[in-house]
């Protein structure tokens, strides 16, 4: 047979003849294709493919020795449609990737992990991605199927069935082998012949026939994202809130927010920048020094903070809805979690508002001394796009009950609930000016509200990176105040006395809780060596378990994440896990080729120096690592630049308070995660943010202290 060359982008003609993309192949063992890399060329190839760059590919343009039953990492490429046999066509560039694997165990070829890009869950055997054909498949006349005979089970990776399965198979001059893929349902499996095929594919039939009695299985899996739903509610309002008006942007210019479930627009939005921001200040500072607000009686502005809680309440669905569709989390989460916690806290901050006392206190001599609480003035709020609603409630609410006027900032990602949420304040009576919204981007709206010298106090919630800048240019102006509440690496230690199933549990929900994308997730899971095989082992067939898909869709655990850049800011954090030495327990991959869905992922073997140990991933990715003893977790645990949160698992009370009392963090949750209230603080140690949030705390945020000293007699010249 004469070569066939496809690499890097070369006009081919494949040996197969025809697939089609998402499908899985079936062939026997004498089309077994000889690659031109060898296993000891791995190692410097996972350093310098990640780029997958023309030059890498150019300088790797060399054959090399191959012998059956090596390791060789392929790239796997998808097809954008049916290839015709004997058609040249130009595909895809096809660099040589190391997180594709085509294992050789004697005749039987087979796929180990998923292509990223195709538009399903199903492995393609790419055969022109490999040099040479041995024997020739014309002289092929039949095949033999032979299937795993052994139940692939959520417990076990398929790998380690196949590995027994191949040995069996090793004598038989022609095999192949159908895979139960990771989350695979176990119905809906359908066989098509060659025949049927064809009389779907009229084409097929045409050029040489190899005579193979090829068969193509298709199956839909638990990570496959189906027909997605119709969001339950419209949008309304997609303009700036200045001045109690929805109004455009100065500029006139507008951005789109994305349905994360598909990348498609929801709707286009106002983009405020500094003009808007300074629009904004001028009508919140105006309201505070004119307005009604903050001389009204703080009874008053209980009432109306009530009755825009309940308005809330009532239009529960709607928001919720606009959550899930504007950020992609379950609408189950936000409408029985989020909106019942946002009216929660503007109750709690309604309570406040008439219990907020200054102090009198004794003073040497013949004086009279006040401590006076009065608002602070104009409050600056720059809020996340993954709790949008709680984060505007952690804000405004203590802002408004202490008197102030705010100029809130939304993410560019998820602007549409604060704005629909800002018309039922208003409705509430909420004074125009009080509260003004602007939807735009960090580097115009974000840095201009951040740097303005008529803001009186600035409240940011987000990166650590972007917390300094958000410091920096708060300094620089009027040396405004701030409160920062900003990344985490967040620890939970399992320790030996711990229950596994349900350390398993709560270890998952601490971590996969909102797509991962949770400042406090549990992203460090440190278990005692004692138990860390078990718990590795439930921990991956949990992740396994769990539901990806439409977040509309009852049932759904686990959504998208909210755009293109976390998503592959994900991945790529993924391939690193890949390229060190930690272990891939599942996961690992997106799932369909539209939206931001990815595989709940855990990796185990994970070290301290690991990029994935150490930066804040914000995604489905679980890393666990093991530990020996209590005072060895704490020294770990601590060695991070995070602070924020952190949780144990145990049934020993001495042990629950050593942690506690070792782990530097500002929340630590004991045999539970992510338990919030309004009234229990939240904020980080180092570099996890300044300042509480919540609580009696959060009220200290939006008020200046005044001492006021008397004499209690006049003075002689009076």
């Amino acid at each position: 047979m004469a070569p066939y060359e496809a690499l890097y982008g070369r006009k081919c003609r494949s040996p197969i003849g025809w697939f089609e993309a998402g499908e899985t192949l079936m062939f026997g063992p004498d089309l077994v294709y000889q690659a031109i890399e060898k296993v000891k060329v791995i190692q410097q190839r996972l350093k310098t493919a990640q780029s997958r760059h023309k030059s890498y590919a150019d300088s790797r343009r060399r054959e090399l020795e191959f012998s059956l039953g090596d390791w060789v990492f392929l790239k796997v490429s998808p097809m954008n449609g049916v290839m015709r046999f004997g058609k040249k066509e130009k595909l895809s560039p096809r660099y040589i990737d190391p997180y594709k694997i085509i294992r050789r165990c004697g005749q039987v070829t087979y796929e180990l992990e998923l292509p990223q890009e195709l538009s399903s869950v199903h492995p393609v055997f790419h055969v022109s991605m490999l040099r040479k054909c041995i024997g020739d498949p014309s002289l092929i006349t039949s095949t033999e199927d032979v299937q795993v005979t052994e139940d692939l089970t959520y417990e076990e990776m398929p790998i380690a069935i196949l590995d027994r399965q191949v040995k069996k198979m090793r004598n038989k001059e022609e095999a192949s082998v159908k895979v139960l893929w990771r989350n695979q349902q176990r119905k809906e499996i359908t066989w098509e012949t060659e025949e049927a095929m064809k009389s779907k594919y009229p084409y097929l039939s045409k050029g040489r026939s190899h005579g193979l009695a090829r068969q193509i299985h298709r199956f839909s899996t638990a990570a496959a994202v189906e027909e997605l739903i119709t969001p339950p509610v419209q949008v309304n309002i997609t303009k700036l809130l200045i001045n109690g008006q929805f109004v455009d942007s100065a500029s006139g210019k507008t951005f789109p927010t994305l349905d994360p479930r598909t990348g498609e627009v929801i709707a286009n939005v106002a983009e405020g920048d500094a003009e808007d921001i300074n629009r904004a200040v001028a009508a919140a500072r105006k309201a505070f020094d004119e307005g009604p607000w903050p001389k009204m009686s703080a009874y008053e502005r209980s009432r109306i903070m009530l009755k825009f809680a309940d308005l809330v309440e009532k239009h529960n669905d709607e928001i919720a809805a606009l959550e899930t569709w504007d950020n992609g989390k379950p609408y189950l989460q936000a409408a029985e979690a989020e909106v019942p916690s946002f009216v929660r806290l503007f109750r709690y901050y309604a309570g406040w508002a008439d219990k907020i006392h200054g102090l009198t206190v004794p003073a040497d001599g013949p004086h009279h001394v006040q401590i006076l609480h009065e608002p602070i003035g104009v409050a600056g709020q720059i809020i996340p796009w993954n709790f949008p609603l709680l984060m505007f409630a952690w804000k405004v609410g203590p802002a408004l009950a202490c008197g102030n006027t705010i100029v809130l900032k939304t993410a560019e990602q998820t602007p549409l609930t604060a704005l629909y949420v800002a018309k039922l304040f208003h409705e509430a009576g909420l004074p125009p000016g009080v509260l003004n919204i602007v939807s735009g981007f960090g580097p115009t709206a974000g840095a201009a509200l951040a740097s303005h010298m008529d803001v009186d106090k600035l409240a940011f919630t987000g990166s650590t990176e972007i917390g300094q800048t958000v410091l920096q240019l708060a300094a620089k102006s009027n040396l405004k105040p701030v409160t920062l509440e900003l990344g985490g690496k967040s620890p939970f230690i399992i320790c030996e006395d711990a229950d596994v199933d349900h350390a398993v549990e709560l270890a998952h929900f601490a971590l996969f809780f909102n797509q991962g994308q949770c400042c406090c997730a549990g992203s460090r899971t440190y278990v005692h060596e004692r138990v860390y095989d078990e718990f590795v082992e439930k921990a991956k067939a949990r992740a396994m378990r769990r539901v990806v898909g439409d977040p509309f869709k009852k049932g759904v655990e686990q959504g998208p994440q909210i755009d293109s850049e976390q998503f592959q800011k994900v991945l790529r954090y993924i391939r690193e896990g890949r390229d060190s030495s930690a272990t891939l327990e599942c996961g690992g991959d997106r799932i369909g080729s539209k939206g931001y869905f990815i595989q709940p992922t855990v990796f185990s073997n994970v070290k301290e120096d690991m990029s994935i140990a150490q930066d804040e991933i914000f995604g489905p990715v679980q890393c666990v690592f093991k530990f020996k003893d209590i005072g060895e977790v704490i020294k770990r645990a601590n060695n991070t630049r995070y602070g924020l949160a952190a949780g144990v698992f145990t049934k020993n009370i001495d042990t629950a308070n050593t942690l506690t009392r070792g782990l530097r963090a500002g929340t630590v949750w004991i045999n539970c995660y992510d338990v919030f209230d309004a009234g229990i603080p939240f904020g980080g140690y180092k570099m996890s943010g300044m300042g509480r949030e919540k609580g009696i705390h959060s009220l200290n945020n939006y008020l200046q202290v005044k001492a006021v000293v008397t004499p209690l007699k006049n003075p002689a010249w009076i």
